[in-house]
């Protein structure tokens, strides 16, 4: 099912505001630079609580209304160099599923 927040991140994940990068959820030192699930983190306005109350996959599951598989998913999608147009393709129709 395609929520608010589910829109926003593939909308968010396809506009080109955001840099990708590998191996981290987001950089401390440049803005809008993250991985998929950083996109996620972001858009929750969450991201100060990263590592302090909650982790990254927390705020993401949390977010968009995922299972921990689904999170390790676009976390691999990331990492293998897929890029954010391919990771929402492939998140759009996982939701178009079910």
């Amino acid at each position: 099912m395609l929520t608010e927040n589910r829109s926003a991140f593939l909308t968010a994940l396809r506009s080109g505001e955001f840099t990708q990068i590998v191996g981290e959820w987001l950089s401390n030192d440049r803005p809008k630079c993250c991985c998929a699930g950083g996109v996620a983190i972001n858009l929750s306005g969450s991201a100060q609580e990263m590592g302090v109350s909650r982790s990254g996959s927390e705020i993401v599951m949390s977010f968009l209304n995922v299972d921990e598989h689904f999170v390790v998913e676009l976390i691999c999608m990331n990492d293998e160099g897929k890029t954010f147009g391919q990771i929402a393709d492939w998140v759009e129709g996982k939701w178009a599923d079910g």
